[in-house]
């Protein structure tokens, strides 16, 4: 009898521990062996099914092994199985809440980016719960459902991020956007305003982290962007030792360069849709002095420039508007209406045989049959006394029209 209620005694002790993969892994996860723990979490996923311990433990490995994607999937798996215990263990571990917010908002991004919306908002629902007051996913949240049609959706996340933190600015950039994009350019710019107003007073502080030891200078600053855009590492790791004076270079400086790179563009941005506001609104120098803005921060936005050009030509600025489309023409070789319009500065400004190799060698290259290139040309050559190359020209343009 004795003998039997020992054994008894070992079986209670057996069953009321945890299984031995779950203590195999938590013994790997703290030692740091996060292969080796996972291998036990995967064994525990197939023994026990059911266990959502199983999936938060092989969260945790994937965590230690990068694997945040996978991470995210392991999570969601446990919440399947149990919602509450699962987010109520994730909660209880305050000391990585943090580590698990960014995993879900990493998966997120990762959706996004992958066009899996849906699986993106049900990782956002729960990045929700684990943090409520991080604007980051809201603010996602509102991107997505703009992707698919639901304006109002969208607004309604971007008037929670402005509810939790009213500094930040993009939800009210996005808001505008969506305004804008309705055609309600009047409330459009009320929010893209506050945008500028918020994103304006970010810009200020990164820049005088990177001005520190000289004085702000908008070409310096400029050159930054281009170098950083175009992924040079090497000059722009010279520029920060020898221009900006920071000796430990682009890499003791890499985040700070990061956030003016983001900064410039979201003020650009602001300035962008301000400026295409005011332009849709039939206020061309309004329109071109944000869209200058713009420009003087992302020196490289080909809307921007496109659209100022546009404005410069309605304005008969035919300098200025030449440089802008040339601008673009060296960011985008082949753009065909970028280069008419070159064509169209220059006879402006009765260049005719600068133009007319504009329409000859770089729109008709690029778009044999451009009956207005053509028309033109028929015209530089008959400013230019060419009348038989004149004639030529006019006549292939009615050849094409007649073989349409």
């Amino acid at each position: 009898m004795k003998k039997f209620l020992l054994l008894i005694g070992v079986v209670l002790l057996f069953t009321g521990c945890p299984p031995n993969w779950k203590n195999a892994a938590k013994i790997h996860i703290a030692g740091g062996r996060f292969e080796l723990a996972k291998q036990n979490c995967l064994i525990g996923t197939k023994v026990v099914p059911a266990d959502y311990e199983a999936y938060t433990l092989l969260a945790q490995c994937e965590l230690g092994l990068q694997n945040s994607a996978a991470a995210s999937v392991a999570f969601r798996e446990g919440i399947k199985i149990d919602s509450v215990k699962t987010l109520a263990w994730i909660m209880k571990d305050a000391q990585n809440k943090d580590l698990y917010w960014q995993t879900f908002y990493g998966a997120a991004v990762a959706n996004v980016t992958g066009e899996k919306d849906n699986e993106a908002l049900a990782d956002l629902a729960i990045a929700k719960i684990i943090d409520p007051a991080n604007v980051n996913a809201y603010v996602l949240e509102g991107l997505i459902y703009t992707r698919l049609g639901k304006k109002e959706s969208a607004n309604a996340a971007y008037a929670k991020a402005i509810e939790i933190d009213p500094e930040s600015p993009e939800p009210y950039f996005r808001i505008g956007t969506s305004y804008f994009e309705k055609k309600s350019y009047d409330t459009a710019l009320i929010y893209l305003d506050k945008s500028l107003t918020k994103y304006t007073v970010g810009y200020e502080n990164i820049k005088k982290t990177i001005f520190a030891n000289i004085e702000f200078n908008k070409d310096i600053a400029r050159q930054i962007y281009t170098l950083w855009s175009a992924k040079k590492d090497e000059e722009l790791d010279q520029l920060v030792k020898k221009v900006l004076g920071f000796d430990v270079g682009l890499e003791g400086q890499r985040r700070n360069i990061e956030r003016f790179i983001k900064s410039s563009n979201g003020l650009a941005g602001a300035y962008y849709y301000i400026g295409m506001t005011y332009l849709n609104q039939k206020k061309d120098t309004l329109a071109l002095n944000n869209l200058n803005a713009a420009l003087d921060l992302s020196p490289e936005d080909l809307d921007a420039l496109y659209f100022s050009g546009e404005v410069l030509i309605g304005l008969k600025n035919w300098t200025e508007a030449k440089n802008r489309f040339e601008r673009v023409t060296v960011l985008k070789k082949d753009d065909v209406v970028a280069w008419f319009y070159v064509g169209v500065c220059y006879m402006q400004l009765k260049d005719y045989r600068k133009a007319a190799s504009v329409y000859e060698d770089e729109v008709l290259k690029y778009d044999p049959k451009n009956l207005d290139a053509y028309t033109n040309l028929a015209i530089c050559y008959r400013e230019m006394g060419d009348t038989k190359k004149a004639m030529e020209y006019l006549q292939k343009k009615e050849q094409i029209i007649k073989g349409k």
